[in-house]
């Protein structure tokens, strides 16, 4: 091999380790530094932001450790208490203002007998019927003296819807007693005093008349 052709061997080696070294500037371009990243998707998005937010807020509970409704309905925890309906809060009154040495479950028994006598009787529910007795029995205003030097002055006073229906009932149990002659049952009783009250017999409503004369004789002294 000539001289010549050696330096053009020599030549052509050095022009293609030339062109296969990268430029500076053509590194910098091609570099993956510097190239844009793909874009991200939506999930990968929610899943960064929910786990940089995760570090800075307290740990929220499992979807497994959070009770269904189906578990808290089934559970053994004790249910939230309903509040009384306004039947029940009278009956309730009822049955402890007739109560004798603590034996509350011995009244709601009277007041039960009471109830399914009424029904026997009348063959109507028997709640809107003792409702009806005691708004009929029921006096508006109540007498207390009130001192005006020696003298005690007769003076109306008005009662709230719960001191009436006391009232009421007291009469009503007191009217009752007078027939242990004919019914030794104390529930049964009460059913026909009742009776006798929508009837317009009974001596409970003759002591609401006589309550409200006095009021109107002592109605003068109101205010005095």
């Amino acid at each position: 091999m000539s001289s010549t052709t050696l330096q053009r061997t020599a030549t052509l080696l050095r022009q293609t380790a030339r062109l296969s070294r990268p430029s500076p500037l053509r590194a910098i371009h091609s570099s993956a530094a510097w190239s844009s990243p793909p874009p991200a998707s939506f999930e990968s998005l929610v899943a960064s932001t929910s786990s940089s937010s995760a570090s800075s807020l307290p740990p929220s509970p499992s979807p497994s450790a959070t009770p269904s409704t189906h578990a808290l309905l089934h559970s053994s925890a004790p249910p939230i208490a309903a509040a009384p309906s306004s039947d029940a809060v009278l009956l309730q009154t009822l049955a402890r203002l007739i109560m004798r040495d603590g034996k509350l479950a011995r009244a709601h028994t009277t007041i039960a007998t009471a109830l399914d006598s009424l029904t026997l009787l009348t063959s109507s529910p028997p709640l809107p019927l003792l409702v009806r007795a005691l708004d009929l029995v029921a006096p508006s205003i109540r007498i207390v003296g009130r001192r005006k030097g020696t003298k005690s002055l007769p003076t109306p006073q008005p009662l709230t819807q719960e001191q009436r229906t006391r009232q009421a009932w007291k009469w009503i149990v007191e009217a009752s007693d007078k027939r242990h002659a004919v019914e030794k049952n104390f529930g049964k009783r009460l059913a026909l005093e009742v009776v006798a009250v929508l009837s317009g017999q009974s001596e409970a409503i003759k002591k609401k008349e006589a309550r409200h004369q006095q009021g109107v004789t002592g109605r003068a002294n109101v205010g005095r």
